[in-house]
């Protein structure tokens, strides 16, 4: 046997008998990536029109209007409705006549809400999605930054996203936002009727455990190269 092909093997037995911290290590690095190396703030814009397939975003949301997850952490003028209701808000593309959204304010004139991360469990995210019902100059929604709120309206929203004008109603599109440093609230305001949304969704910071977990590994991995080469 060549001597290529029994460092080969030997790489391959090694491979295998740790790989379930290989593993463990390869998740934590890509979390951590996904954390490191993104740039603040608004990330993409996708359009969605009505009628179309939407599901790919439906995964891993939180916004159940039924008394659980965002409506028990949501704080103010808020409402979870179907439908369209004239004056008051309007259904977002995408979404099935009886799906839930939510609308703030409640009665269609002006007011905010808001939601703090640790009532869904999380001491913080750097990573947010939703589906914008309108990208209206009107409609803002904020980030809890290092104790300050980070803003981004709706026509700035569209403006990076190449689209042009403050009034875009019936502009609905899944919004991506990723920051460098964790968030720990969203707000949701609106001057007009009406801010509405849905399919929210957050990835928290890494925790450290998990940032631990990465530095053990690599420690092993050096451990067991360092024996092989003995």
């Amino acid at each position: 046997m060549f001597e290529g092909q029994v460092r080969f093997i030997n790489f391959w037995n090694v491979i295998m008998k740790y790989r379930t911290l290989i593993a463990l290590l390869s998740s934590a690095f890509l979390t951590f990536g996904i954390a490191g190396t993104a740039s603040a703030g608004f990330l993409n814009f996708t359009q969605v029109q009505d009628g179309d397939d939407i599901d790919a975003f439906r995964a891993n949301t939180f916004d159940l209007g039924d008394g659980t997850a965002l409506d028990t952490a949501l704080d103010g003028d808020y409402a979870f409705v179907e439908g369209s209701l004239a004056n008051t808000y309007e259904r977002p593309n995408g979404l099935g006549e009886d799906e839930t959204f939510l609308t703030v304010p409640s009665d269609g004139g002006s007011g905010e809400a808001s939601f703090a991360l640790m009532d869904l469990g999380s001491e913080g995210a750097n990573y947010f999605r939703l589906l914008w019902g309108s990208l209206d100059s009107y409609n803002t929604l904020s980030f809890m930054i290092g104790g300050e709120w980070q803003s981004f309206t709706g026509d700035e929203i569209a403006s990076a996203a190449g689209i042009s004008g403050s009034f875009n109603y019936g502009v609905t599109g899944i919004v991506e936002f990723q920051f460098d440093d964790g968030f720990t609230a969203v707000r949701f305001e609106s001057d007009q009727a009406a801010f509405e949304s849905a399919l929210h969704s957050t990835t928290p910071v890494p925790a450290p455990a998990a940032l631990a977990l990465m530095g053990a590994g690599l420690v092993a991995i050096g451990f067991v190269r360092r024996r092989r080469r003995g």
